[in-house]
């Protein structure tokens, strides 16, 4: 069974990466997440943007900014009262996940090693505005 939501392409609008010079062993980081969307010709545009660095109490080893967007579908059967939450949550979720593969991928070529994002709770977009820690 298909989802009501589809997505047909999503692509990079930014990338900003720095790693420090320095390695941090203890390193503890926080994202700032901010989802946006809009319809435009039965289409759903989506913009996710990921700032990661460090929290108040500890720099990161990396830190930067990716920004993702997609286009999505919905099915036309699906409840229309019920369409904005289907695409905030699905529509983040998914280029949120593109983001964390983005990430892991660019780090594993870079000085301090892999960097795997956290894994989050899709529901968080259903809520304005998102940050996540």
């Amino acid at each position: 069974m298909l989802s009501p939501i589809q997505a047909r392409r999503h692509w990079i609008r930014k990338v900003a990466f720095d790693a420090n010079d320095q390695r941090i062993d203890k390193s503890e980081y926080q994202a700032n997440i901010t989802l946006s969307h809009s319809q435009r010709d039965n289409h759903w545009y989506v913009s996710l943007d990921v700032v990661f660095e460090g929290n108040e109490s500890s720099e990161a080893n990396y830190t930067g900014q990716i920004v993702f967007e997609g286009i999505f579908d919905v099915h036309p059967d699906f409840p229309e009262e019920k369409t904005d939450d289907l695409v905030r949550m699905n529509g983040g979720a998914i280029l949120y996940g593109a983001v964390r593969e983005y990430v892991l991928g660019l780090t594993a070529r870079s000085k301090h090693g892999p960097f795997e994002m956290p894994t989050i709770d899709a529901r968080m977009f259903l809520k304005e505005p998102v940050t996540a820690k």
